[in-house]
C-alpha cells in the first residue's frame, strides 16, 4: 500500500476539471489522479532534474493505478476578482470566479493505492518529491504532503465488479486519471496546444473514470460547533473577501472598523450583550488596553491589485472559546452607506504566526515597507523659537521617526527577541495595480467619535531592521484597524 498525505495549507484547494471553464463554479473533489501524477512530474524537472528519467517513469507507472481518496470534509466557497485581460489593451480587466473547496487546514487528503508496493529506491524518492511539492491544483493551493503508513477511503474508483458497501450513500463523480500507457510527455501538454493544435479535448494518454464519493461531502456540520476550538488558542483569524467591486486599499480603515463592530456584535448576541476585551479593546471599565496584545483588524491587498482582497483578525493574547465562536461566525461586513454587503469567507484559525502561507502580513523579512500610511499620536516638538527638539536618536522629538522608534523599543519590552531598527527611510506613495496612490488618498480618521483625533497626515516608510522579522508589523494611529500597516519589501 501507498499513501500520501496532502494538507492545503491555506485552507483551500483551488481546480477545475478538465475541459471545464473556471467561471462555471464547478470545483475538482476528488484531485484527479492525471493532476496529482502531472504535480509530481512537475516538481521533479523544477527542483529534482538530476533525477534519472528511467527513474521517474519506473514511479509514474507504478502510480497510474487509480487510487481511492480519503476526502476531508469541505465546502464549496468562492471568490470573484479581476485578472488582466490584454484583449482591448494594458488596462483590459476580466473577472474570475475562483470556485474551490474550503477544508479543515489540520484534516489531509489521503491518496491511497491500496495494491501498489514501492521498492525503496521508488520509496525514498515519492518522499522527496512530496516534500519539493509546492502547491496540488492552481498555484494558490498550498499544501504540505508526505507519504504516511495507512488510512481509510471514503472516495472510491468504480472499478467493474467492485462491491462498495451502503452504496446509496454516495454520489458518482467523473474525474480525468491516466490509462496504463501514458508516458512524461503526456503530463506535460497544455490545454491550448490540446485544442488549437491537436484539435481534441482530453490529453492523450487520459480516460475518464467514475469514482463514488460521500453524498454529504461539501455538507456543512452544524452539530457541533465546538468543531472550531483549539487545544492552543488561535492568535490569527483569516477571511477572504468577497464583492464587486472589492473596497480599495485607501479603505483600510473603513474595513478595519466595520469588521471590528461586526464581530463584537456577533459575541454580543452570543454572550448576552457582554463585551470581550480581547476583541474590543477595552476593559470592564471601558478603559483602552496597553501593551497592544488585543486585537488588529487588517484589511489587506494580497495581489497587490489595489483592492483589498483579505482581512485578518490578529490577537498576539489569543482568541478563546467564545471570542472564536463570534470570530466562526462573522460571514459579511455591512458598511450601512446603502452599498452591497460584503461577504467574508472564513479561511481558518491559526495557532502560530510564523507561518509564511498564511499572507504577507506574516512574512519574514529585514526590510518591511508601508502599504498603508503611519498616523502620528503626538505633535513634533519644537522650541518657542520654532527650532526643533532633538531626541537622542537624532530625530526631531515626537517626528514620525522618532515615534515609530519609540513605540518599535515598548514592543521590545514585552519581546525582546525582537530585532532593533537600524534605519527609517520615507517612501512617497504607494503603487499597486498600475495606480499610484498618495499617502494623502488614504482614510485616516477614525468614525467613533470617542477615538482621538489623528495627527498630521500619514507618510509611508521603509524600515531596515538588525535581523529577520516575522509579521504583522503595524505602527502608529489606528494600527489596530488597519492603519500603519507593513509588507516585506518586494511585494508591490
Amino acid at each position: 500500500m501507498v499513501v500520501v498525505s496532502v494538507r492545503f495549507t491555506a485552507g483551500g484547494y483551488h481546480a477545475t476539471p478538465w475541459g471545464r471553464h473556471v467561471n462555471e463554479g464547478v470545483p475538482e473533489w476528488p484531485p484527479s489522479p492525471w493532476r496529482v501524477l502531472r504535480a509530481l512530474i512537475a516538481t521533479w524537472r523544477r527542483t529534482m532534474p538530476d533525477v534519472p528519467t528511467a527513474q521517474i517513469e519506473r514511479l509514474i507507472k507504478n502510480l497510474t493505478t487509480p487510487p481511492d481518496f480519503k476526502l476531508p470534509r469541505g465546502t464549496v466557497a468562492h471568490t470573484r476578482h479581476y485578472m488582466p485581460w490584454f484583449k482591448k489593451g494594458p488596462s483590459d480587466r476580466t473577472m474570475v470566479f475562483d470556485t474551490f473547496v474550503a477544508v479543515d487546514r489540520s484534516d489531509p487528503l489521503l491518496i491511497i493505492w491500496p495494491e501498489v508496493e514501492l521498492d525503496n529506491e521508488l520509496t525514498s524518492l515519492l518522499s522527496e518529491l512530496l516534500k519539493n511539492l509546492p502547491y496540488l491544483g492552481r498555484s494558490e493551493s498550498w499544501c504540505k504532503a508526505e507519504l504516511v503508513s495507512g488510512g481509510q477511503a471514503n472516495c472510491f474508483y468504480a472499478e467493474y465488479g467492485r462491491k462498495i458497501s451502503a452504496l446509496a450513500a454516495y454520489e458518482p463523480v467523473r474525474v480525468l486519471a491516466p490509462d496504463e500507457n501514458a508516458d512524461l510527455n503526456t503530463f506535460l501538454v497544455e490545454t491550448n496546444d490540446l485544442r488549437l493544435q491537436q484539435k481534441r479535448l482530453d490529453p492523450p494518454g487520459s480516460r475518464w473514470m467514475l469514482y463514488y464519493r460521500s453524498a454529504n461531502a461539501f455538507d456543512i456540520d452544524y452539530s457541533s460547533q465546538q468543531r472550531i476550538l483549539y487545544d492552543k488558542e488561535p492568535v490569527i483569524v483569516r477571511y477572504a473577501l468577497d464583492a464587486i467591486p472589492l473596497p480599495l486599499v485607501v479603505n483600510a480603515l473603513k474595513v478595519g472598523e466595520v469588521a471590528r463592530r461586526a464581530v463584537m456584535a456577533q459575541y454580543g448576541r452570543m454572550n448576552d450583550d457582554g463585551r470581550s476585551p480581547t476583541l474590543s479593546g477595552k476593559d470592564a471599565d471601558s478603559r483602552p488596553l496597553i501593551g497592544h496584545q488585543h486585537a488588529h483588524y487588517l484589511s489587506t491587498d494580497e495581489d497587490c491589485d489595489g483592492r483589498i482582497d483579505h482581512l485578518t483578525v490578529f490577537a498576539s493574547a489569543g482568541f478563546g472559546d467564545r471570542e472564536q465562536m463570534a470570530l466562526a461566525n462573522l460571514s459579511e461586513l455591512n458598511f450601512g452607506d446603502g452599498k452591497k454587503e460584503i461577504k467574508l469567507l472564513l479561511l481558518g484559525f491559526s495557532e502560530s504566526s510564523k507561518q509564511d502561507e498564511l499572507g504577507p502580513l506574516f512574512g519574514n523579512s529585514c526590510v518591511w515597507q508601508s502599504v498603508t500610511p503611519y498616523i502620528m499620536g503626538r505633535h513634533p516638538k519644537t522650541y518657542r523659537t520654532g527650532e526643533p527638539k532633538i531626541a537622542e536618536n537624532g530625530y526631531q522629538m515626537d517626528s514620525p521617526e522618532d515615534q515609530i522608534l519609540r513605540e518599535w523599543q515598548q514592543k521590545r519590552t514585552y519581546d525582546p527577541s525582537l530585532p532593533e531598527i537600524r534605519e527609517i527611510r520615507q517612501i512617497p506613495h504607494l503603487t499597486a495595480g498600475g495606480h499610484r496612490f498618495s499617502w494623502l488618498d488614504f482614510r485616516y480618521r477614525r468614525k467613533s467619535g470617542s477615538a482621538p483625533e489623528p495627527v498630521g497626515t500619514g507618510r509611508g516608510f521603509e524600515l531596515v531592521f538588525s535581523g529577520q522579522l516575522h509579521g504583522p508589523v503595524s505602527l502608529g494611529y489606528g494600527s489596530h484597524f488597519g492603519l500603519g500597516l507593513f509588507f516585506p519589501k518586494g511585494l508591490f
